[in-house]
């Protein structure tokens, strides 16, 4: 839209083509500072309502592994499915996980991803995975979705972990997670406005 401003007032004032052009990458900056402002806002407005979820073997791995499962059990109401349990293999860790199973769904139960997304469907609960498919399919049915990142920020957002356990935490995630660097800014945005919140 700029370049066609440019070419418009080609012949007329160079400057007021160029004032043009800044005027809209300015609102383009503020629009998109806004859109992200609005996002994170949106994220904790979720983590107000977040008490219970269903979870994927992925994210029940890494809570494990960076010590945050119990916390996480404490404050959700932490569901998953028969095949997941499986896919984990360690039921002592997951004493705190209610494993459901709705004999009304029909979906091929070798299908764990499918069964668990049809679940939360059936069931309208959120959604924690690190699998990008099952985020968007949950996304697709407006359902609430997370990953452990999310998770650890809603964690310190209730005040289950102080602001040590968090950074331990994810040190420990930077070392297992196969997250973009996109996705660890979008997390230190989210924990930088609960910082900020807290200190209101």
């Amino acid at each position: 839209m700029c370049g066609i401003f440019f070419r418009q007032l080609k012949t007329g004032k160079r400057v007021k083509a160029v004032l043009i052009n800044k005027l809209f990458i300015l609102q383009g900056t503020q629009i998109k500072n806004k859109s992200k402002f609005s996002l994170i806002s949106k994220v904790l407005i979720q983590f107000d309502v977040l008490d219970q979820a269903l979870i994927d073997t992925s994210s029940l791995i890494y809570l494990n592994k960076i010590k945050l499962l119990s916390a996480a059990s404490q404050k959700l109401h932490l569901m998953t499915i028969p095949g997941v349990v499986e896919e984990f293999g360690s039921l002592s860790e997951l004493k705190h996980i209610e494993v459901i199973n709705i004999k009304e769904i029909k979906s091929v139960k070798q299908d764990t991803d499918r069964h668990l997304i049809d679940t939360a469907k059936y069931l309208q609960l959120p959604i924690i995975s690190e699998d990008k498919k099952i985020l968007m399919q949950a996304k697709h049915m407006g359902l609430s979705f997370f990953n452990t990142l999310m998770i650890m920020n809603f964690l310190i957002y209730k005040k289950v972990i102080i602001q040590a356990d968090y950074q331990t935490a994810l040190e420990k995630l930077k070392n297992e997670a196969y997250y973009d660097k996109i996705i660890f800014e979008y997390g230190k945005k989210v924990f930088e406005k609960i910082m900020d919140n807290m200190l209101i």
